[in-house]
């Protein structure tokens, strides 16, 4: 289903989606960790997990950006790609995210990565693109990289370490679709519904964590 369609594209999916709890689809983690360092005047982490495949991702991407420029600044904010370890597709696109981060290229490209890899209306998630090194190194060739720097990047120490930590974070997680939020690692929040409902459900969870650490409500 594309994001053009009538009716909403469902999340891509691993096993199943938690049970939904009121008005907000997430669920708690049992060992709290962070993505981000803590400082005392930012104690609040909102981490976006999100998959260049994915169709509703590409659907939400404009609004969740708003979400995260709108949040008060004692909120950390990173978006990182979601990964499962046997799924090498999924794998091999978080590595080319980093590769593009290491590189000072991402930032600059995420509607064009969408469109490069998810493949335009009608496409399925089985249909998604630069899918291994030699279509992303084409790819990045076509985009005025050269395809040595781009293999450098790709290899790299910074995407190694981006990948590790991002997965260890997911894994803790238990991150179960994207698009998705992580509230201070103690609460993934997932998309079964409207945006709204999902970033509703994301603020809900930042007020009660700041209220939890004796923060002003917000």
């Amino acid at each position: 289903t594309s994001p053009e369609s009538a009716s909403p594209p469902s999340p891509a999916a691993g096993p199943e989606l938690p049970e939904t709890a009121g008005d907000a689809d997430y669920a708690a983690v049992a060992n709290p960790i962070t993505l981000t360092p803590e400082t005392p005047d930012r104690p609040l982490e909102l981490v976006y997990m999100f998959w260049y495949g994915c169709g509703t991702c590409q659907a939400v991407d404009g609004e969740v950006a708003d979400f995260i420029a709108s949040l008060p600044p004692d909120v950390r904010t990173v978006r990182v790609p979601g990964m499962f370890e046997d799924d090498e597709l999924w794998m091999n696109h978080a590595r080319l995210y980093f590769a593009l981060e290491t590189l000072g290229r991402e930032t600059a490209l995420p509607a064009g990565m969408f469109a490069a890899v998810w493949g335009g209306a009608g496409a399925g998630h089985g249909e998604a693109r630069l899918a291994d090194f030699g279509q992303a190194a084409e790819w990045a060739v076509r985009n005025g990289m050269s395809r040595e720097e781009f293999a450098g990047a790709w290899n790299s120490p910074e995407a190694e370490e981006g990948l590790r930590r991002a997965l260890a974070y997911e894994n803790n997680l238990k991150m179960e679709s994207v698009p998705a939020l992580g509230i201070n690692g103690r609460y993934a929040v997932y998309m079964t519904g409207t945006p709204d409902r999902f970033l509703g459900a994301a603020r809900k969870l930042l007020s009660g964590e700041r209220a939890r650490l004796g923060g002003p409500a917000g």
